[in-house]
């Protein structure tokens, strides 16, 4: 039977195919949360999530659930949203498009003169949500949240056995290359996202 290659962290979605092999060639690294952030967390109006990591790594570390729910909560799309969702807490916006510019094009949608937007996020996330936000005045507060590292996890799926790789993010795809060396291109290539499928086509 021809396979299918997941490389992210959550194959939630896409458990319905029943050839699917998760082989996550990225992991997720919590990083410790700076007492600063937390004595400031009843200040912040709103919490800005970009990934279903991010939603579960802050929420483990988060002590105070109940401040969570007073603030503006805001999702990148409907995974991320979801996620925080299955947690108890009911997301107020989420981007229709789910990448960072879809975040800033909902934000310009918003009145946020006196926000104070909490932001926490990958160390390895793109600039371009925080260069946004100091463009525009926007108040905020940045947390590198996790890392992500490549890994290479036995038993290493055989390439020939897979008919489809499933590419989550830009960070997957370079951790596909690490593993195996390059990228295939006698396979279908499905990408999660337009900043996804750049990053392929770059690297190919």
């Amino acid at each position: 039977m021809r396979q299918v290659l997941y490389l992210g962290t959550d194959p939630e979605n896409f458990l319905d195919k029943e050839s699917l092999i998760h082989y996550p060639v990225i992991k997720t690294i919590p990083l410790e949360i700076p007492c600063h952030i937390w004595e400031c967390f009843t200040d912040y109006t709103h919490v800005l999530f970009t990934s279903k990591n991010a939603v579960a790594i802050f929420l483990a570390a988060l002590k105070d659930s109940e401040g969570l729910k007073k603030k503006q909560l805001i999702a990148i799309g409907k995974s991320t949203a979801s996620k925080l969702a299955q947690a108890g807490y009911t997301p107020h916006f989420i981007a229709q498009e789910e990448s960072q510019e879809g975040i800033i094009e909902l934000l310009k949608t918003q009145d946020l003169h006196d926000a104070y937007i909490f932001y926490p996020r990958s160390s390895l996330a793109r600039k371009k949500l925080e260069h946004y936000m100091r463009r525009r005045g926007i108040r905020h507060q940045i947390c590198d949240l996790y890392e992500t590292v490549f890994q290479k996890p036995e038993p290493v799926p055989d390439l020939d056995q897979i008919e489809e790789i499933i590419f989550t993010s830009p960070s997957t795809v370079k951790g596909f290359i690490a593993a195996f060396g390059s990228i295939p291109t006698n396979k279908k290539l499905t990408c999660i996202g337009a900043i996804t499928e750049e990053e392929l086509k770059n690297l190919i």
